[in-house]
C-alpha cells in the first residue's frame, strides 16, 4: 500500500494544499499548530471516513467553508495500477465518498480499500481507557485478518438492538427466544475470532518489547463477556431474568474487554503514563505484524509527534521494524529529522497552514 499523492482542501487550517511522494518514510516537521496533525487527520478520514480528534463533522471544515475534500492516489501493489479514492464531507452532515469514479455507499467499506493504523498521544488511552477501546482494537485486526468477521458483528448489533428494544418495551418471550437462537451462535463466532486474534497478538509481544529494550513482561487476554465454560447461548438462557430485571442485554461480545497484565498486575495500575505510551507502540506493532504475515500485505502508518512520544532509541527501532515490513509511514515532528536516519524518505515542513518541501 502506498499513498502516492494527496489533495486536501478546508480540513482545519489546511485551505488547499498537496504534498507527491510514494516514499516509504514521510516526515512532515513544523511548530505546534502549524497544520501536520491536520495532514495526519486528512488522511484517517480518506481511510476511515472519520477523525481521530472529533466526532463533530463540522469542527473539521474550515470556519468560512461549507465543505472538505480529500482526495488521493494509492497504489495497492507495484504489480497493480494506480486507484483513485476521495471524500468529501459536507456542514449538513452528508458524505460523498467515490473510489475508482465510482460511488462507495458505506462509510465501513473503506477499512478493506485502505488498511490504516494511527498513533497519536492520547492513545495510550488504550490501555487506561475504557474497554470500548480496546474491543475496537481487537475488531480491528479481526476485520482485517479474520477475513469474514465484519458481517456477524453486523447482524449481532442489529439483533443486540432489536433485543432490547424489547427487553425495555415488552416482554415477549417467544420473539427474544427467537432472537437468541441466531444471536447466540453469533456471538460465539465473535468471540472465538478474537479469542484466537488475542492468542497471536500475545505470542509476538515478548519479542516485540525486546526489540523495543523495554523490560515490561506483558501478556494480554481476551474476557469475552460472560463466563468461560458455556456458550453464550447457554449464557443467555441463565441470565434471562437479569436481563428482563435491567432491561438490556447484560452480558456477550459488546461488554468484553481485553486484559492487559504488566508483570501478573493490570498495566493500568502499575505501569507509568511513559510506560503505557511504550505498551501502546508495543500493541501497535504486534497488530501490525500480524497483519503483514498473515495477509502478505501492507498498510498506511500515522504517527503523530513521535519523537515526544518515544525516545531517540526507540523511536528509530520502531520506524526500523516498520519499515522493514514494507508499510508507509507518516510521521509529524516539531524538530527537523536527524539526517543520519537512513530510508527511503522524503520531508515536508509544515507552517501555518502550508507545505512545502524540505
Amino acid at each position: 500500500m502506498r499513498l502516492e499523492s494527496l489533495c486536501i482542501q478546508n480540513v482545519r487550517i489546511l485551505k488547499e494544499v498537496s504534498l507527491q511522494s510514494d516514499a516509504s518514510f514521510v516526515y512532515l516537521s513544523g511548530e505546534n499548530g502549524s497544520g501536520k496533525t491536520s495532514v495526519l487527520e486528512a488522511i484517517h478520514l480518506l481511510a476511515t471516513g472519520q477523525s481521530f480528534r472529533s466526532t463533530q463533522q463540522r469542527n473539521l471544515i474550515q470556519y468560512d467553508k461549507s465543505e472538505l475534500r480529500v482526495r488521493a492516489t494509492l497504489r495497492l501493489n507495484a504489480k497493480e495500477p494506480s486507484q483513485t479514492l476521495g471524500i468529501e464531507k459536507s456542514r449538513d452532515g452528508s458524505t460523498q465518498i467515490r473510489h475508482n469514479q465510482a460511488d462507495v455507499k458505506r462509510i465501513s467499506d473503506l477499512a478493506t480499500l485502505v488498511p490504516l493504523r494511527s498513533v497519536t498521544p492520547d492513545s495510550h488511552a488504550l490501555v487506561s481507557g475504557s474497554p470500548g477501546l480496546r474491543r475496537r482494537y481487537m475488531d480491528w485486526g479481526v476485520f482485517h485478518v479474520e477475513q469474514g468477521v465484519s458481517f456477524p458483528w453486523r447482524e449481532y448489533n442489529r439483533l443486540l438492538a432489536q433485543r432490547n428494544s424489547l427487553l425495555k418495551t415488552t416482554w415477549d418471550t417467544k420473539q427474544i427466544k427467537a432472537i437468541d437462537s441466531l444471536f447466540g451462535t453469533l456471538g460465539d463466532a465473535i468471540s472465538l475470532a478474537r479469542d484466537n486474534y488475542c492468542e497471536r497478538i500475545d505470542a509476538l509481544l515478548p519479542e516485540i518489547l525486546e526489540s523495543l529494550d523495554s523490560n515490561i513482561s506483558l501478556s494480554i487476554g481476551h474476557q469475552q463477556g460472560w463466563g468461560r465454560g458455556e456458550s453464550f447461548g447457554q449464557t443467555l438462557s441463565t441470565r434471562h431474568e437479569q436481563c428482563r430485571r435491567f432491561k438490556t442485554t447484560s452480558v456477550g461480545p459488546h461488554r468484553a474487554d481485553l486484559q492487559l497484565l504488566a508483570d501478573g498486575k493490570p498495566a493500568r495500575e502499575v505501569l507509568s503514563r511513559g510506560q503505557q505510551k511504550l505498551v501502546l507502540y508495543a500493541l501497535t506493532l504486534a497488530q501490525v505484524t500480524d497483519f503483514h504475515r498473515r495477509r502478505k500485505s501492507h498498510m498506511l502508518m500515522l504517527c503523530d509527534d513521535l519523537q515526544s512520544e518515544l525516545d531517540d532509541t526507540r523511536t528509530r527501532r520502531l520506524t526500523q521494524l516498520l519499515l522493514a515490513q514494507g508499510h508507509q509511514l507518516f510521521v509529524t515532528g516539531t524538530n527537523t529529522l536527524d539526517p543520519d536516519f537512513e530510508c527511503t524518505k522524503v520531508m515536508f515542513h509544515v507552517k501555518q497552514g502550508e507545505i512545502s518541501a524540505v
